[in-house]
């Protein structure tokens, strides 16, 4: 697979689900978005909540808060023309394990597809991750490799878990489809 480069949201560390969006979008639609076009996505998107875009920038976005992010990345790429696409969520399932989830997310990035994880603390203080959404480019048997919009490029499959294993939490997922049948777009797949 071809690496582009990510959008990053620079020095604004409550930008990462927004600029998360513009990721994966990247991802769906190659060639598509201009850096340009990555900021205003990703500053409309964060102006669409109600708790204002300087609460976003300070705290980030939970899962309600990315469901209506993702739902105005979609109004804002039909206004644009863009072809159709959609989401649905795909958060770990009570029971499963880590590498259940990165094992059933692997066999849905198809051609056409993009994931959006919110990742959340980490159970041991003492490692570099905390929470943080961003887009998955790849998954192998050993890694997640991202289109991150901070300083995460590979994470080891080994150093997350879902509750209640030890590691870096999958808390949330979301998957971005290309629409198939021209004209549609919603959020369901």
């Amino acid at each position: 697979m071809m690496h582009h480069s990510a959008f990053k949201q620079g020095s604004l560390n409550g930008l990462c689900g927004p600029y998360g969006i513009a990721n994966a979008l990247s991802l769906l639609f190659p060639g598509r978005l201009s850096l340009q076009d990555a900021g205003a996505l990703a500053h409309g998107v964060a102006h669409s909540l109600p708790c204002g875009f300087h609460t976003v920038l300070s705290e980030g976005t939970d899962r309600q808060q990315m469901e209506r992010m993702l739902a105005a990345a979609l109004d804002w790429t039909r206004a644009r023309g863009w072809p159709g696409w959609t989401y649905k969520a795909a958060h770990p399932a009570s029971g499963l394990t880590a590498e259940e989830f990165w094992g059933r997310l692997a066999a849905d990035l198809t051609p056409g597809t993009a994931a959006l994880i919110g990742f959340g603390d980490h159970d041991r203080s003492d490692t570099p991750y905390e929470p943080h959404w961003t887009c998955i480019e790849s998954i192998t048997d050993a890694a997640i490799h991202l289109r991150d919009s901070d300083e995460y490029d590979v994470v080891l499959r080994s150093a997350t878990a879902v509750r209640p294993e030890s590691g870096w939490e999958i808390e949330d997922c979301f998957l971005l489809a290309q629409d198939r049948a021209a004209g549609a777009g919603s959020e369901g797949l």
